[in-house]
């Protein structure tokens, strides 16, 4: 597989003669040292809009070719996506076997993979991926390991706490995606938060700019003129506790009759169906649109007056992360690293989870508030597009896989487009 090698960097002949000078200069310094290769490795891809998905998406379409030198390896399946609709087709690593000789096929050609491309970094998303990528590196002879840790572990058994603790003794380094994450590693998985780097989900502004050219007129969703909306975005499963969103819009119907709610995810299909009859015995179907999974949901967000998160666990909510680049004001349960991105009072509210009175009241405030809501979420957009932009998360990455290896620090030129 021959690596992408397009780059970010502007053309200098556009550029005034001294600072095309200088980077010149930096080019030339740049083209005398070897490219950190990194390999992106995860365990399997299942979903086209999942937050791991969106993020190795991204990684792929941002990071900046002039430094480095992308590869991508997956160990297990592709679902419900195509190899082609990666930006680098990923090196199918299956075997031949689902048994211990396929998890000896996979670590063979992985250490293979990492050896003849002379690997440097093996960016490794999924437990499984950690544990094949540590293994690897060692029979291979080169290449450090980073994982991920962007969630905090709803999912866990115990079978996998003691599996990352015992990656952890591999000699993996981590990127978080909040600090929620990092402590969680620490308590948990026993990892040493020294070893945990914090970098952030970035503002999603490349799919906000599609999606403000795709906006959908608000009669075809089924709202009213005179309705106000308040909409949520996650995937219809336990995790999400919907049903306190569901709660919580029952009593905001009575103080705000007007108000057309749009949910906007695919579902677990048993829980779905519990939501949609608990939808029902709240007698509230008639203000509820469910839109199901969309490729971009930051194309009806826009319409949203309040967003919502009602999550019991999270780390870095994505859908936070959306309202707020789209300047929407946020009522969202206090979990994991919510508090990271919504500021309490300033760029929005937070409840505590499984409280469906609270966040009935947060909801019916800013419905009632219009220059607060407006307020809020001009606030959230400042603070997204400066904090979380992707130049300064392509810088951090950078900056690790440097470090990793032993190079000093780059310095990313602007490329955000609402960075400005």
């Amino acid at each position: 597989m021959e690596p992408e090698t397009s780059g970010h960097f502007e053309n200098i002949a556009t550029r005034p003669s001294g600072e095309a000078s200088a980077i010149a200069t930096l080019a030339d310094m740049l083209s005398q040292r070897r490219k950190t290769k990194v390999l992106l490795l995860a365990d399997c891809i299942c979903s086209a809009e999942g937050g791991t998905e969106q993020h190795l998406l991204f990684l792929q379409r941002e990071l900046p070719r002039d430094l480095i030198e992308l590869h991508f390896c997956v160990l297990t399946r592709l679902e419900c996506i195509r190899p082609e609709d990666f930006l680098i087709r990923p090196v199918m690593l299956n075997g031949f076997s689902y048994g211990l000789r396929g998890v000896l096929a996979r670590l063979r050609d992985l250490a293979a993979f990492i050896k003849t491309n002379e690997i440097d970094v093996v960016h490794a998303f999924g437990l499984t991926a950690e544990f094949y990528a540590c293994l690897a590196v060692k029979l291979a002879g080169r290449g450090k390991v980073l994982g991920v840790r962007r969630n905090i572990g709803y999912w866990h058994t115990w079978r996998s706490r003691w599996l990352a603790r015992f990656v952890g003794l591999l000699g993996a380094r981590y990127a978080a995606n909040c600090e929620a994450a990092r402590e969680f590693a620490a308590k948990v998985e026993w990892i040493g938060r020294q070893r945990v780097t914090v970098i952030p989900n970035p503002a999603p502004t490349e799919r906000l700019k599609e999606g403000l050219a795709n906006i959908p007129p608000r009669d075809s969703l089924g709202i009213a003129e005179d309705e106000q909306v308040v909409g949520i975005v996650a995937t219809v499963r336990p995790v999400k506790d919907y049903a306190t969103f569901l709660l919580a819009a029952r009593l905001v119907l009575d103080d705000h009759p007007r108000t057309r709610f749009l949910i906007i995810g695919a579902g677990v299909p048993d829980y779905k169906a519990q939501m949609v009859q608990l939808v029902r015995e709240l007698g509230i179907e008639r203000q509820f649109t469910w839109l199901g999974s969309l490729p971009n949901p930051l194309c009806i967000v826009p319409l949203f007056d309040v967003a919502v998160l009602s999550s019991y666990s999270e780390a870095m909510s994505n859908a936070v992360i959306e309202y707020a680049v789209a300047g929407i004001a946020t009522v969202a349960t206090d979990v994991g690293g919510t508090r990271e991105v919504v500021e309490d009072g300033q760029t929005g509210f937070l409840v505590r989870s499984r409280d469906p009175q609270a966040m009935a009241k947060r909801i019916s405030q800013l419905l009632a508030d219009e220059d607060l809501r407006r307020t809020m979420g001009e606030r959230a957009r400042l603070r997204i597009i400066g904090l979380f932009s992707q130049r300064n998360v392509l810088t951090k990455y950078v900056a690790l896989y440097g470090q990793l290896v032993g190079h000093a620090p780059e310095v990313l030129p602007p490329h955000d487009p609402l960075e400005a």
